[in-house]
């Protein structure tokens, strides 16, 4: 046990050994019980795979971004070839090379514009488009005061907000007043990027 609480201190995110220290440690009783939500997994490949792995069957919120699919496929028949879409996300990336790779890709006529946070800037560094507009929001509460004013009075185009754990509250209050723009709200970034991947491959022809 102290080494893994040595381990997964070494993630910035998870310095905080007093907040992280019972999930860990209740992780560790559950091999005998279903998974939670802080359960790890450990897979073993015995051999090569024979035929297309569906990502999502091994991802442990599956259910979580199967009914995400289920909301963004519609969405996204309708505005995959918008000229404009909003992201607001007020938490880390992750992946965020990859998944910018991605959405200008799946909506090849739009132009990105993309709240996130001052914190976030160095994750933006990796990569780069003149399709993507980064719209910084300040620390202070002006700043967030200010960036909502403008996703509650912009033109309408879809948006899309990502609620970190903590801000499901905010989301909803968003949703709710940019009555002009059609909104799809996700957990996670990842949920969101494992979402539209499903529903965009449910869309092709190929489907």
């Amino acid at each position: 046990m102290p080494q893994k609480l040595h381990l997964v201190s070494i993630f910035g995110s998870q310095f905080k050994i007093g907040v992280f220290r019972p999930r860990v440690e209740k992780s560790a009783q559950l091999s005998a019980a279903p998974l939670s939500e802080y359960a790890e997994t450990l897979h073993e490949l015995l051999a090569p795979p024979t035929a297309d792995i569906e990502p999502l069957s091994c991802y442990l919120k599956k259910d979580l971004v199967t009914s995400l699919v289920q909301r963004l496929g519609p969405w996204l028949s309708r505005h995959q070839s918008a000229k404009s879409v909003t992201l607001f996300v007020p938490t880390a990336f992750g992946r965020w090379s990859e998944d910018m790779q991605f959405l200008p890709d799946l909506f090849p006529q739009a132009r990105l514009k993309i709240y996130l946070t001052e914190s976030q800037l160095p994750e933006t560094e990796a990569f780069s488009s003149q399709r993507m507009l980064v719209k910084p929001i300040g620390s202070r509460r002006r700043s967030w005061f200010a960036a909502v004013a403008r996703l509650l009075f912009s033109r309408p185009n879809p948006l899309i907000i990502v609620a970190g754990r903590g801000q499901e509250r905010l989301a909803r209050w968003l949703s709710i007043g940019c009555v002009r723009c059609e909104c799809i709200v996700a957990p996670r970034v990842n949920n969101l990027i494992l979402g539209l991947r499903a529903a965009s491959a449910d869309k092709s022809p190929s489907a």
